[in-house]
């Protein structure tokens, strides 16, 4: 039997049911190839989490992106999720947008709906 890395969720816990299984499994894929780790992917795909914490999540895996291999893969994965699931009333605010943006203080701005902002 392999080891378990410390913290890790079992892979049961990790996919999502019904009709998003598909599309989970197809986000994981092409995350893996960015270098997001599964386990992250998963959290962020779990519609029960609240809005604030599903934001939060996502914005600290963007912007840990620049020590995963692939980071420009990865932003734009994250970013099309964003897109896809991330929006009404459950996005993220111009406020939010500004205060990550002014975090960073660098290129690439977060900008996930293509709204042209930086700071």
């Amino acid at each position: 039997m392999a080891a378990r890395r410390p913290g890790a969720v079992e892979p049961e816990a990790q996919a999502p049911a019904g009709a998003d299984a598909a599309a989970a499994q197809v986000a994981q894929r092409r995350a893996g190839g960015a270098g997001l780790a599964a386990a992250e992917v998963a959290w962020w795909l779990r519609p029960e989490q609240p809005a604030a914490a599903r934001r939060a999540a996502v914005l600290a895996l963007w912007e840990g992106a620049d020590t995963m291999p692939f980071p420009a893969e990865a932003r734009f994965q994250i970013e099309a999720y964003i897109r896809r699931h991330i929006v009404g009333a459950d996005g993220f605010t111009a406020e939010e947008i500004a205060a990550a943006n002014a975090r960073r203080n660098e290129e690439p701005y977060f900008d996930p709906y293509g709204l042209g902002v930086g700071p």
